[in-house]
């Protein structure tokens, strides 16, 4: 930071920075300690459950010499953002050590993000109390904080996307600064793409909007500005598809299938979770829904109550549902391969049959219904969801609640709001539409898990969207503005 601003510049807001998230690392760490399912590693570092798709891969590799998933075959199911600074890190220390360290760059990394949101705000309105409130807001949203100690990719994404915004709203202010806006943006969206591939659209986004957009200096300008930005996720993105050629000899830009995770995403579970989302349903098993219901209640042959009008709704019958359940927990119970791929193969083929059956009955259901009730999951959610936070906290849950809630819907009212109101003057509100627009459309419609946490870069955007209200707020309070 240092090479963007002096001492003075950036003195409040860092102070302010580190104490929020000392409180937040304290709540976080406090309520992951009282949370039955919590797994802290060293008091403070908490054992997300996608560890065994980012990190333990990296740990194979030191076991066998091979980056792998299950220990035998090559992996490449999630893409390097996350897993290869940690790579670097085991190099020179132990597991222990390395996961320590991984969790304090998070930490550091989320405390400059907030510092430079701050000081974004404080560029657009040119008053840096107003700056210096966008950074506590940012510093208290319960949607962003609760993933700092834990080992899973969101951290480190929604901290270089917000460093990324204020790069670009730097160059966007000022097209005849130099170039290197553009290419520190364009750095910090490639290494946010290579921890959350759905923010891959904006690559292509962001360009075309750099192409199509006026300049004083003319197309052939553009073009530059364009292959400026695109520099650094060309160097990322061909480094990774060498590698894949390597290893699988294929042509692999982003993932491999989700094949090389075994048993826990066979065909049949890819199949029967693709009709429990075209249903409407939640195709996450890990949360309450249909999913849940088939692959984690062994000991509920029936549909729980708020859970069948899904069925009946859908032209799928409960005693289909529990048939499909039925065969899926019988693959389960096979300790040989063998025996679990040919039922798995069954489970498959009866999913198939249904979708199939929804297609034909209801139609409206399976191609615009359940998009946008993936839509509702992904946005409306209490704004804490990610937070262990449980009834027997007593007044504590109810407040905590309470609060995280007004401020995450705040956000986003006040923040569509600010989108549309200056979507003519403002260059960063008209683009973040656009990139709103492209990160629901590629989890709602290429995903069938539409967690809340693909959400929170969109959040980030309303939330920076706030600051054309507080233009106004500034005209009723002139003592907001700078000096």
């Amino acid at each position: 930071m240092c090479m963007l601003f002096n001492w003075k510049e950036i003195r409040l807001y860092l102070i302010l920075a580190v104490l929020i998230k000392l409180c937040t690392l304290g709540l976080v760490i406090y309520l992951q300690s009282n949370s039955q399912s919590a797994e802290l590693a060293s008091g403070w570092v908490f054992i997300h459950n996608d560890y065994s798709y980012f990190l333990l891969p990296v740990e194979n590799y030191f076991s066998n010499g091979l980056y792998s998933y299950d220990g035998i075959t090559a992996f490449g199911g999630r893409m390097p953002g996350y897993w290869a600074p940690y790579l670097m890190i085991r190099y020179l220390f132990s597991a222990v050590i390395g996961l320590q360290i991984l969790i304090a760059l998070q930490i550091v990394l989320a405390i400059i993000a907030a510092v430079v949101f701050g000081k974004l705000l404080e560029s657009k309105l040119d008053s840096r109390k107003i700056g210096v409130i966008a950074t506590a807001v940012y510093g208290l949203s319960a949607f962003l904080f609760p993933f700092d100690n834990q080992t899973v990719s969101e951290s480190f994404s929604i901290s270089t996307f917000t460093i990324f915004l204020y790069f670009l709203n730097r160059f966007l202010e000022n097209r005849n600064s130099r170039l290197n806006n553009l290419l520190y943006a364009g750095f910090w969206l490639a290494w946010a793409i290579m921890l959350r591939p759905y923010l891959g659209l904006l690559i292509i986004l962001v360009p075309t909007w750099l192409l199509f957009t006026n300049s004083s200096k003319g197309l052939i300008m553009n073009i530059k500005y364009a292959l400026v930005f695109c520099i650094p996720f060309l160097i990322m993105e061909v480094a990774w598809i060498a590698r894949n050629a390597v290893v699988f000899d294929k042509f692999i830009p982003l993932t491999t299938g989700v094949e090389q995770y075994g048993r826990t995403y066979s065909d049949g579970w890819q199949k029967s979770r693709l009709l429990i989302y075209k249903m409407g349903g939640e195709a996450a098993y890990f949360q309450p829904g249909l999913a849940h219901w088939m692959r984690r209640e062994p000991n509920q042959p029936t549909i729980p109550k708020d859970l069948i009008y899904r069925v009946r709704s859908t032209a799928i019958t409960h005693a289909e549902m529990q048939n499909l359940k039925q065969k899926y927990r019988s693959s389960l119970a096979c300790k040989e391969d063998s025996c679990y791929y040919n039922i798995d193969a069954e489970v498959a083929e009866i999913a198939e049959v249904l979708l199939l059956k929804l297609k034909s009955n209801n139609p409206v259901q399976y191609y615009l219904l359940s998009t946008l009730q993936g839509l509702k999951r992904l946005i409306f959610t209490s704004g804490s969801s990610y937070l262990s936070i449980y009834k027997n906290l007593g007044i504590f849950y109810y407040l905590t609640k309470v609060i995280f809630v007004l401020l995450y819907y705040g956000v986003l009212c006040l923040g569509i709001i600010g989108l549309i109101y200056k979507f003519k003057t403002d260059p960063i509100n008209r683009i973040s539409i656009f990139m709103i627009a492209s990160i629901t459309s590629v989890v709602c419609i290429y995903s069938v898990i539409q967690e809340p946490r693909y959400f929170i870069h969109c959040y980030v955007l309303l939330l920076l969207s706030l600051s054309t209200n507080l233009i106004k707020v500034t005209k009723f309070f002139p003592s907001l503005k700078r000096t």
